[in-house]
């Protein structure tokens, strides 16, 4: 047998385990399909970034849900398992402190919510991320039900240097500065916050009604209309603490819609109606004595003349 026809009955044979591969290869299944879904998870971390000061902290809230298509209980809040991880610091469960970690195991209330609190002595970008494992069972095709929240703690450079994260929602919003940006008057102004596309809306208590603020201060509440959701981190000098009695003293006959400094303010009285905006629900919540103004939000104030 010739040379040349070995070497076409060797590269026939070689072809031929080829194509033999190949087909063996076709009949083989895929691995399973797998689907995340972000949109069960709901989180928000307050402030988002934090300074390094002995044990700098973030509360980290928690939202998770049931599927839409899940019958009796589909798109309402879930009452379920939840695990964290972060990369770096600990986290503590805020209902039992006893339980910290890395990775932690919490359980929703009624209400679908959990608190999870962020404690770090050591800098850098942190990733913090919740999985509902027991929704996973309810979905097909396989899905990971998770989410995450991105958080900063970077280093003290001076007393005067805070910083503040908004997630601005998509719609209206009522908000307030914890920070007064750093740099002259034109850094304040809502445009250099903000951007241009979003609105910002000032209400004048003397003549009970709307205006375009050209620059934006502490102690004052704002309405926010951002065509998407939008994060904006702001760095300055803190607003300063604003108590109750510094709330109260300067409020005019009429509606008033005032914002706390950088720490959140009780409510001490109850001569006042006191009205909060949710905006996950698009509804108006009413406060009362003992409840909590936090800081980064705007509240309306009812003064009788």
């Amino acid at each position: 047998m010739g040379i040349a026809l070995l070497f076409m009955i060797a590269v026939t044979g070689i072809v031929f385990a080829q194509h033999a591969q190949q087909s063996v290869q076709h009949q083989l299944p895929q691995p399973p399909e797998v689907m995340m879904r972000e949109d069960l998870i709901e989180m928000y971390a307050e402030p988002s970034t934090i300074i390094v000061n002995n044990i700098s902290s973030s509360k980290i809230a928690i939202t998770v849900y049931y599927p839409e298509d899940l019958p009796l209980v589909g798109g309402e809040p879930a009452v379920t398992r939840v695990d964290v991880s972060t990369d770096i610091g600990t986290l503590i469960d805020a209902e039992n402190e006893t339980n910290r970690g890395k990775s932690i195991t919490v359980y929703t209330n009624e209400s679908g919510n959990a608190v999870v609190i962020f404690a770090s002595t050591e800098e850098g970008t942190v990733n913090v991320t919740a999985r509902a494992p027991l929704i996973e069972y309810t979905l097909e095709p396989i899905s990971v039900v998770q989410n995450s929240t991105e958080l900063r703690v970077k280093e003290r450079v001076e007393e005067t240097t805070y910083g503040w994260r908004f997630h601005i929602r998509s719609g209206e919003d009522y908000i307030s500065l914890p920070v007064i940006p750093a740099g002259n008057i034109t850094s304040k102004s809502p445009d250099a916050i903000f951007g241009d596309d979003v609105e910002v809306w000032e209400w004048n208590a003397t003549t009970q009604s709307w205006s375009r603020p050209d620059v934006m201060k502490a102690g004052t509440g704002y309405l926010i209309r951002c065509p998407e959701h939008r994060i904006v981190d702001i760095r300055g000098a803190r607003a300063g603490t604003i108590t109750w009695k510094d709330i109260t003293e300067n409020l005019k006959p009429g509606w008033n819609l005032i914002g706390p400094g950088d720490k959140n303010v009780e409510i001490t009285d109850s001569r006042y109606v006191v009205v909060g905006w949710d905006g996950v629900d698009d509804t108006w919540v009413s406060l009362y004595k003992g409840d909590i103004l936090k800081r980064g939000y705007g509240y309306w104030i009812y003064k009788t003349s």
